[in-house]
């Protein structure tokens, strides 16, 4: 730029003296003030979404003053932007940046640089300009959730991977899994590729995990594609102490006898209470505890078999399903009947009580625990057994033997049940009954429309709207199917409120396999039973009643304690040389009558416990076994 400028400068120069004549008197060169302009590089190409620049130089003859760059000619969503815009006295460059959005039209095009002082002659240089389309990349991203998991040594989680596809990427990815460390595994419950939007990360641990923090990092890879990472943070504790407390807080469900097995191979050993707890080591995969109690005129021996992880949370678990009952007598009075063919029932922390209009409507709900509890009460049409008014009240605190005053099932703090729709599929037909079971964490609960389903049709049903739920209050929606006299099956699903919900059962498991046991001192059998499809995967119990000699026999085994990881297997113990037990409790020969049932759920919480989105199956058979 500087040789063209100064070859103009000459040129004016040697125009002079031409005009001068060779024999000419000297005279002072007059040179016209100007400027000049020029742009490095002359041409730029952009992609949509970024930016180009290019360096534009000035050239000043006889002119000192500031000049004003300016662009003219830019399309439609391209930005012109020059660093600096002014160029004082001295400064003859500047930097042009053009920037194209990402939707500024794919073009080629000429764009003016114009540079104006005052008293000179604007000076202007051509910049060519390309928009060009920008590069599309296939993409995948991950999430992970819940993002975080807190489990014990031993144990194990679940997570959902969202693999989402993006920029017209359809193909499978292959999923990996680092940062684990030593006796810790990880695995996705599909095989890669993975087609699928989701996949389920499992994690299992050994107890020998050294108890810390870990960030998994769950990875997406495929050919063409940038990885894909998502974390999933693991925090393990320490593996509890072996030692087991198990309590009964409730007097009427207290054991007679009370044993425990240490190990699938061990011995079963005798344990006293101290206080209503039953104290025991255990440190085998495999733990049973077994005990007996007297219920409603029957003996009942219960065997329950668990993995060593389950053991400690199972013997805490009794109370918070059967609390120590309450010695609390409230009264209470009900207003709001609309018809004399309607039912009012009352829940307060695991009680209840209902009244019909054709009755009295005062009346007095008994054993209610101390403390701050939930009080529900539903209206209901006896006839269709529809409700028409719910109250709920938080955190009553009554005295025993005060009144709880007038509940108003049509006041103002009633309000009208919500109502949702249900789908339920079934291998076949049979009748299928539905409701939907309403439970706060005080164990108040309300039951509401008992109603008929058909397999495969929709059907509505009534509920808590959710915005009147708490977080720790949960919705079951149950549909129970009859088929003939020998087959039960159930489902539930956990929500928030009425909504849209389908669920479908799953097939049939086979039946069990019975055979009797020779040489034992009273009747007993060997059970197995096929595991079946994994929807099943939370336990196994089967019963043996005998209702003429009022015994009954209830064993359960959990999925994990399963020796044999294909099938459930044990055989009915031998408790005759165990202190403290009574061959008298066992059964004896002929007919007792059988039941058999597999669970299971799906979207539980880490510790098993429902939460919203947990289905729970149950698929029971009943039939009969004679001992000899």
């Amino acid at each position: 730029m500087h040789s063209t400028i100064s070859r103009l400068t000459l040129a004016s120069v040697l125009l002079w003296g031409a005009a001068c004549g060779d024999g000419a008197t000297t005279k002072p060169i007059v040179t016209t003030a100007g400027i000049f302009a020029s742009a490095t590089p002359a041409a730029v190409s952009v992609v949509q979404g970024a930016t180009g620049t290019a360096a534009i130089a000035v050239a000043r003859i006889n002119f000192a003053g500031d000049i004003q760059l300016t662009a003219e000619g830019v399309p439609s969503g391209v930005t012109a932007t020059f660093t600096p815009s002014t160029l004082g006295a001295g400064v003859v460059t500047s930097s042009l940046t053009l920037e194209a959005s990402g939707t500024t039209a794919v073009t080629t095009t000429s764009v003016t640089v114009r540079a104006r002082g005052t008293g000179v002659a604007d000076a202007t240089t051509p910049v060519s300009l390309t928009v060009t389309t920008a590069a599309i990349n296939p993409a995948v991203t991950l999430g992970v959730a819940p993002a975080t998991a807190s489990i014990v040594a031993g144990q194990g989680a679940t997570a959902s991977v969202a693999i989402t596809r993006s920029t017209g990427y359809t193909g499978g990815v292959n999923m990996s899994v680092t940062g684990a460390p030593t006796g810790m595994t990880t695995a996705f419950s599909s095989a890669n590729p993975i087609a699928a939007a989701t996949v389920n990360l499992s994690v299992t641990t050994l107890t020998s995990v050294v108890p810390g923090q870990y960030t998994l990092t769950a990875r997406a890879n495929a050919a063409g594609l940038t990885e894909a990472t998502a974390t999933y943070v693991v925090t393990v504790a320490a593996p509890p102490t072996n030692r087991i407390t198990w309590r009964f807080c409730n007097p009427d469900l207290a054991p007679i006898w009370f044993a425990y097995l240490d190990g699938s191979d061990g011995t079963w050993q005798a344990a006293t209470a101290v206080g209503g707890v039953y104290d025991f080591a255990v440190g085998q995969p495999q733990v049973g505890v077994a005990l007996v109690r007297t219920q409603q005129g029957r003996t009942v021996t219960e065997i329950r078999y668990y993995a060593l992880a389950e053991v400690a949370a199972a013997g805490a678990a009794g109370c918070g399903a059967n609390p120590v009952i309450g010695p609390e007598a409230l009264a209470r009075l009900i207003a709001g009947f609309a018809t004399p063919d309607e039912l009012a029932t009352l829940s307060l922390g695991g009680v209840s009580s209902s009244v019909t209009n054709s009755g009295t409507p005062a009346f007095t709900i008994s054993r209610v625990v101390d403390g701050a509890l939930d009080l529900i009460a539903v209206r209901a049409d006896i006839a269709t057994t529809s409700a028409q008014r719910v109250v709920i009240t938080r955190g009553v605190n009554a005295a025993n033997g005060s009144s709880l005053g007038t509940i108003d099932l049509a006041g103002g703090t009633s309000f009208a049940p919500a109502t949702g729709s249900v789908t339920v599929t079934t291998p076949n037909d049979g009748t299928i009954t539905g409701r939907n079971l309403f439970t706060t964490a005080t164990r108040s609960s309300a039951v509401f429309s008992t109603t008929l389903l058909s397999s495969g049709l929709p059907t509505s049903y009534q509920g808590v709207p959710a915005e009147r739920m708490l977080a720790t209050d949960l919705q079951q929606i149950q549909a129970t199917q009859e088929v003939g006299t020998t087959l039960t099956r159930f489902i539930a699903r956990y929500t928030r409120g009425p909504t849209s919900v389908s669920m479908a059962m799953p097939a049939d498991p086979g039946s069990p396999v019975i055979a009797t046991v020779s040489g034992a001192p009273y009747a007993r059998a060997s059970v197995s039973a096929v595991v079946p499809q994994p929807a099943f995967n939370d336990r196994f119990v089967i019963t043996f009643d005998q209702q003429a000699r009022a015994r009954r026999w209830v064993i359960t085994s959990t999925t994990a304690s399963r020796v044999n990881s294909g099938a459930f297997a044990f055989t009915m113990p031998d408790f005759s040389s165990v202190n403290g037990w009574q061959n008298s409790w066992a059964l004896g020969s002929g007919v007792a009558e059988l039941g058999s049932s597999f669970s299971g759920r799906t979207g539980a919480a880490n510790d098993g416990s429902p939460i919203t989105g947990t289905t729970a199956y149950t698929i029971s058979r009943q039939g009969t076994f004679t001992f000899p």
